[in-house]
């Protein structure tokens, strides 16, 4: 609620300090007295734009202070922007005759837009032209559903259609790239299976080269061994050994040196059949390869061109097939998940309209339960030819906050037909209208201070007796703010303040105070006989207030 508001050169305002109370207060003063600069100045506090000079005394900057009562959800609000938080909350505005302006919330300075955020949480005004939360068709819908307590199931409701259109965009995602991961997935298909098919391992490369310089000097080492097997093979080398062995024993020269040369020729002898030995077993090794040159070439042909074509070293082809075929499986996974995500989709559509029908049914049954309280406070205002009226069109397609368009409609007259209330009641009627639906919702009711600029602008009697009842039965669970001219409405005021225009030769000075049981019979009596006060008046007066006591 609003505590205080404490304004410094202001139009007509030298200095006002104005403490408020909870429940009804009523503001009151002769026509032109400036009973609307109270709630202007609060306007240009939380942001308001500046129209014309402001400033009384033109030299000095122009200040105004509201202080409200604090809550959890404001605090929150606050603590998130950094601001210092308790139990109540200081907002003002500077406002320099440059134009320059600043603005404090609890002496911290802060931006406009931040100012002007927080007037949702502090108050709701509703005058001849500021009937935002009725008049604006955006708002409907949220009234309804908070006046039905559906905000639980409107969570969930927005929860699943955020999950549906999530994985609507993953679907769309993947469509767009389906060309893309199609050819891509061909590509690695053939990558895999080509490598896969040549079976490449490191060190491949090396050690068939080896065979291969092994295998192309083969021919000639095969030759080398046959030329030598002819020489060492032959007869005629094993007779000069034998003849001449022989001829030495023949001698008969056992001499130590003949003996010597025997023994040579014998181990040249045996020398020369180690060599054949050995020539015959390499010459078999060669028959017995299990390799030949033609496939060892094209093997390793096969390996350098694998590693040309794909711009690697032959011993990277291994790494190659691995990553290839982790990209391979990772795209056809994606194939995978879009199958599954059409599937989710259409689980998480069902599951979405499934609650928006249970939410629409159940807005269907609030808004004829609505429709029949503000109705009955219409006729407490003396509007029993008007009908309210709240039109729900369920739509085919589905949104956040369900399938729903909602509505305020209203008759006034006999004979028309439903509309918007703006285009269907004049400047008191939507005051008594926004006055009727507040009271119909006031179990419902968030703000903490409610404001009415005139509610009861060219009504009078009994209607300005019902408003005055309505008023007070809505002050109950909130602050209520009152500009009136009818006593009606003033004598059920908990505060009454009084606005008072002091007019000297040169200057005029616009002054508040609230008033005590004395001068409110007073101010009553003026607001029932006018200028001069007449005993009728004052006994009236007295008789308001007694019946209101």
């Amino acid at each position: 609620m609003l505590l205080s508001l404490s304004i410094r050169n202001y139009i007509l305002i030298d200095e006002l300090d104005l403490e408020l109370q909870s429940g009804l207060c009523v503001i009151t003063g002769e026509t032109g007295s400036g009973k609307s600069i109270l709630l202007e100045a609060i306007l240009l506090c939380l942001g308001g734009k500046v129209s014309g000079n402001i400033h009384k005394d033109k030299q000095q900057a122009t200040s105004v202070t509201a202080i409200f009562s604090s809550s959890n959800e404001l605090n929150n609000v606050l603590d998130e922007k950094g601001i210092e938080t308790g139990d109540e909350i200081s907002i003002k505005r500077v406002q320099h005759p440059d134009n320059r302006k600043k603005f404090l919330i609890n002496e911290q300075v802060v931006t406009q837009k931040t100012v002007e955020s927080l007037a949702n949480y502090l108050f709701e005004i509703h005058g001849q032209n500021n009937h935002t939360t009725l008049l604006s068709a955006g708002s409907h819908m949220d009234i309804l559903d908070n006046y039905g307590s559906f905000s639980a199931l409107k969570v969930e409701v927005s929860f699943q259609y955020k999950l549906w259109q999530n994985i609507l965009k993953e679907i769309e995602e993947l469509d767009k790239q389906k060309d893309n991961l199609e050819r891509e997935i061909d590509y690695l298909s053939f990558v895999v299976e080509e490598l896969s098919k040549a079976s490449v391992k490191v060190g491949d490369e090396e050690y068939l080269s080896a065979i291969r310089i092994k295998l192309q000097t083969r021919d000639k080492e095969i030759q080398l061994i046959q030329d030598l097997n002819d020489q060492l093979g032959s007869h005629e080398l094993d007779n000069i050994i034998s003849k001449s062995v022989r001829i030495i024993n023949r001698s008969g020269k056992e001499t130590t040196d003949f003996q010597g040369i025997s023994k040579s020729l014998d181990d040249a002898y045996n020398h020369i059949e180690e060599a054949r030995l050995a020539l015959r077993a390499l010459a078999n090794s060669f028959n017995d390869s299990e390799y030949n040159l033609d496939s060892i070439e094209e093997k390793l042909f096969e390996i350098r061109d694998l590693a040309r074509k794909y711009g690697v070293k032959a011993d990277q082809l291994p790494e190659h097939l691995e990553t290839a075929s982790m990209q391979l499986a990772s795209l056809q996974q994606k194939v995978v998940s879009g199958e599954k995500l059409i599937s989710e989709s259409k689980t998480a559509a069902e599951q979405y309209f499934l609650l928006a029908h249970e939410l629409s049914a159940k807005r269907i049954s609030a808004a004829r339960d609505m429709e029949k309280k503000v109705q009955a406070e219409l006729s407490m205002l003396k509007m029993e030819k008007a009908v309210f009226k709240v039109e729900i069109i369920a739509l085919e397609i589905g949104a956040s906050t369900g399938i729903d368009k909602i509505r305020f409609l209203a008759i006034t007259n006999p004979g028309q037909t439903f509309a918007p209330i703006d285009s269907v009641a004049s400047g008191g009627e939507l005051s008594r209208f926004m006055l009727a639906f507040k009271t119909a919702l006031f179990d419902k009711t968030q703000s903490t201070t409610v404001i009415f600029d005139e509610v009861d602008t060219g009504i009078g009697g009994a209607v300005a007796e019902a408003v005055g009842e309505r008023l007070k039965k809505l002050s109950e669970v909130a602050q209520v703010l009152v500009i009136t001219h009818q006593p009606q409405v003033a004598s059920k005021a908990r505060q009454h303040i009084l606005i008072r225009k002091i007019q000297g030769q040169h200057h005029t000075q616009v002054s508040a105070s609230s008033l005590n049981a004395a001068d409110r019979a007073q101010e009553l009596a003026r607001m029932i006989s006018g200028k001069k006060i007449t005993e009728s008046g004052v006994k009236a007066a007295e008789e308001l207030l007694d019946s209101d006591s």
